[in-house]
């Protein structure tokens, strides 16, 4: 950090201090002022809007109104934001307020008539038609509809690009959640592109959905402005605690989001990725270990690896994370639970960030650049040989091709792995010794020339997944779990089956036609 920038960021937090500890507004004012005068390390508009309210307390309302004006030229659109403070009643008296008032909720009505997805043409995909028609076709041969979901290339073309349109997913009866979708600029329909999924810091806890949406995405979106360079279509979910990730809904509000995306937009399967910051950080990590299948790779920004998944499940995809040297989550337990991870055979590569604390807006050049490049290498690996996976939940049961129908009470065998996690708690002030694997299913399932082999503990039943991309359908399949051979026959392609998978995950890539599900003696 520069000597100007800790300068300005002293002001700031010395104006913090007196405005709202010490509530001394005019000596608060004085210091954001002098502030503002330099150019601010992060410009965000909350910052200039507890300026703008010191400003008005002191009586400097052409100051307050300056500022008022650079926050709406950043977006700032959401008049709730200081209607309740009390600081600035003064200048709701002045003869400016309601010029700029009734201008500011103009823009947020035009913003919010303009993600409308219906205004260009991407609401939905009307050539999902076609599939019923091709399944019910008996002219069409099952190998011949196969090929024709794999390259299924019908989606609108956007009457406009370089926008942002909103979208909802329904979770259950109560629940419809709103997320928000760039189109860049260069992307075209008749391509796959990559997708990004970028969930935001802060809404564990709240009860409510944000009452600005747009205040919300630009905001709280530090990708946003890397979007079109890579040329990446960004879903950014609005959320609150219903919806967290540490509960079933949670995990579905994101796959459903994907695999509307992928049913209206030309979507690469395999460059799906997730990052998150803080809370955000903590999805990707419990989506990396409870629900990879949908992802290429999970990026997490100073979040906290402790969520429902397993340690173990993170061998099935990489993760890249960033860890603030002075977080409140602390640094060293972090690393030491992604060292713990990689001595299972993880592939997670962590970078502490040196200097810095929790909120990473201000130094996001030293992260965002380095993720936006390791994703145009990275890809989904499938056909993939081998899966491991842990649960301790039937909700969290499935990994690509595999899934497992668990039974914890079972007991333990001598092939059960377990191991001690030797960390420390959330804030680093308590050493933790955290016994690990003993209470879960214990899953490792190979694949070679058409012969899987299952080694599992604490499960009632297997199910197998057959692609075409793994498996010869003119030989028998051979399963073998747990050293005994349980199934040895042919198998083929299920029609319905198969277009109810893909009408469901929307995934060209992972095209399953058939299963296998098999009890586990």
């Amino acid at each position: 950090m520069s000597t100007t920038a800790q300068t300005v960021n002293t002001l700031l937090d010395s104006a913090s201090l007196l405005h709202f500890k010490k509530k001394d507004y005019t000596a608060a004012a004085a210091l954001y002022k002098k502030a503002f005068q330099q150019p601010l390390p992060y410009p965000s508009y909350f910052t200039y809007l507890n300026g703008v309210a010191c400003f008005a307390y002191s009586g400097d309302h052409d100051l307050a109104f300056r500022y008022l004006d650079i926050c709406k030229k950043m977006g700032w659109v959401d008049i709730t934001d200081i209607n309740t403070d009390t600081l600035i009643v003064s200048l709701k008296a002045d003869k400016r307020w309601k010029p700029f008032e009734t201008s500011l909720n103009n823009e947020k009505d035009l913003f919010l008539k303009s993600i409308d997805p219906a205004l260009y043409g991407v609401q939905q995909n009307d050539h999902l038609k076609k599939i019923a028609t091709w399944q019910a076709d008996k002219s069409i041969p099952d190998d011949s509809l196969y090929t024709l979901l794999q390259q299924w290339s019908a989606y609108p073309v956007p009457g406009k690009k370089g926008r942002v349109v909103k979208y909802y997913t329904r979770i259950n009866d109560t629940l419809n959640i709103p997320y928000f979708l760039y189109i860049p600029t260069n992307y075209d329909a008749r391509k796959p592109n990559a997708l990004l999924v970028y969930i935001p810091g802060g809404w564990w806890a709240r009860p409510n959905l944000p009452k600005d949406e747009k205040k919300g995405y630009q905001f709280e979106n530090p990708t946003y402005p890397y979007l079109e360079d890579a040329n990446m279509i960004e879903i950014f979910p609005v959320v609150n605690r219903s919806v967290a990730l540490y509960t079933d809904e949670g995990y579905i509000n994101i796959e459903k989001a994907v695999i509307q995306t992928k049913k209206i937009f030309n979507i690469d399967d395999n460059k799906v990725f997730l990052a998150g910051f803080s809370d955000g950080g903590s999805s990707a990590y419990n989506i990396a270990t409870g629900n990879p299948t949908q992802f290429a790779k999970f990026y997490a920004i100073n979040g906290w690896p402790n969520g429902r998944g397993s340690f173990m499940n993170y061998t099935n995809r990489p993760v890249f994370s960033f860890s603030a040297e002075h977080d409140f989550y602390n640094n060293l337990s972090v690393k030491t639970r992604a060292a713990f991870a990689a001595k299972l055979g993880a592939n997670w590569l962590f970078r502490t960030v040196a200097g810095e604390d929790h909120f990473y807006y201000p130094y996001a050049k030293k992260v965002l650049p380095l993720i936006f490049r390791n994703m145009q290498t990275a890809s989904r690996p499938f056909p993939n040989n081998k899966i491991t996976w842990f649960t301790g939940s039937n909700f969290l049961s499935r990994c690509d091709w595999l899934q497992v129908q668990i039974d914890t009470l079972r007991k333990t065998s001598k092939e059960h792995f377990s191991d001690t996690l030797r960390s420390f708690d959330m804030d680093g002030t308590k050493k933790v010794a955290i016994e690990y694997g003993n209470d879960l299913s214990q899953t490792t399932a190979t694949f070679c020339s058409n012969t899987f082999t299952i080694d599992t503990y604490k499960t009632d039943s297997i199910t197998i997944y057959i692609s075409l991309m793994m498996v010869d359908l003119s030989q028998p399949v051979k399963v073998i779990i747990n050293g005994r051979e349980v199934y040895h026959q042919k198998t083929s392609i299920d029609r319905a089956f198969m277009v109810k998978q893909f009408l469901h995950y929307f995934d060209r890539t992972m095209l399953w036609v058939n299963k296998i599900s098999l009890s586990v003696n």
